[in-house]
């Protein structure tokens, strides 16, 4: 797995980011694993939209978009669903789930991680480098993915796009 950073996804790029496929299309209902070793799929989250984020600890531009996404969890996690997908048991074993709960308690805040044991997500979601973000519709249908290197308005203006019309005005 690679790590890459844009800072704009222009059509031809996305074009060039293998999960961007999944674009107007309902994402696959792959396998998870919870912090406390429990497996989840992903419909069981269906009914809100969705941020998944594919991230690894040792990413530095993960480690520049978490504090940031753990700030936006914060503020939206009442009407968004956030998936903070870790890379744990990738073929280089860069990552560890010690790995990752430890760099997690360096957030500003308190996030849910799932743990994506052998990759097998990121195998089936096409995810080829970190960070990817998925964002999704309430019935989980993909409508926008990125592998760029985003600032916080651009994160948030993403996930405001996923939100009805009537809570992007408060």
């Amino acid at each position: 797995m690679l790590w890459r950073s844009k800072q704009v996804t222009s059509p031809a790029q996305l074009e060039a980011i293998p999960a961007s496929r999944w674009v107007n299309q309902p994402l696959p209902d792959v396998q998870i694993m919870t912090q406390q070793g429990q497996g989840v799929s992903l419909s069981e989250f269906k009914g809100k939209p969705m941020v998944l984020m594919d991230w690894a600890s040792w990413c530095q531009h993960c480690q520049k978009a978490m504090p940031i996404m753990s700030k936006l969890y914060q503020t939206y996690h009442d009407d968004i669903t956030f998936i903070f997908l870790n890379a744990t048991g990738s073929a280089q074993g860069k990552e560890t789930r010690d790995r990752a709960a430890n760099y997690r308690q360096q957030l500003p805040y308190e996030i849910p991680i799932y743990y994506d044991q052998q990759m097998a997500a990121a195998n089936q979601l096409q995810v080829t480098a970190v960070p990817t973000y998925f964002f999704l519709d309430k019935k989980g249908v993909v409508k926008y993915v990125t592998t760029a290197d985003m600032t916080e308005n651009e994160l948030e203006s993403q996930i405001l796009n996923l939100l009805p019309q009537q809570n992007k005005d408060s």
